[in-house]
């Protein structure tokens, strides 16, 4: 893949949505991805990356690196295309990783919740103060 569409649209069909779900999804205008040159417009990049942050810029960009962050790429060093089930593993692994740290902060905001009960409790309910005791 050499250009920067060509590399998008692999990721497009990486994720598994249509292109016309991708643009959906990312706030374009439909049609935006076909009309597109070989290299992206800068609102585009903006849009693509601040959906998907696991996408690897470089990769996009310049094809340097694998196509997600800290993921196997479907393109080998001369540029054919691997099986795309490498590439359907890192997206599996990349999920996964998003799942644990979304359950750790619910966890959290779980918490967060029961102590701001707690300060409402004890605001709620008078303290006698040593003098009046």
């Amino acid at each position: 893949m050499k250009t920067q569409k060509e590399r998008l649209i692999a990721f497009i069909n990486a994720t598994g949505y249509s292109t016309r779900a991708f643009e959906i999804e990312t706030g374009m205008s439909n049609a935006t991805i076909s009309h597109c040159s070989d290299n992206l417009s800068a609102n585009v990049k903006e849009k693509v990356f601040a959906r998907f942050p696991q996408l690897n810029q470089e990769w996009l960009l310049h094809g340097i690196g694998e196509m997600l962050n800290g993921s196997i790429s479907n393109e080998t060093p001369t540029g054919e295309i691997r099986d795309d089930s490498e590439t359907i593993a890192a997206l599996k692994l990349t999920i996964e990783k998003m799942q644990k740290t979304i359950d750790n902060q619910e966890r959290e905001i779980a918490g967060l919740y029961d102590r701001i009960a707690e300060l409402k409790g004890d605001i709620a309910t008078p303290h006698r103060s040593a003098a009046t005791a």
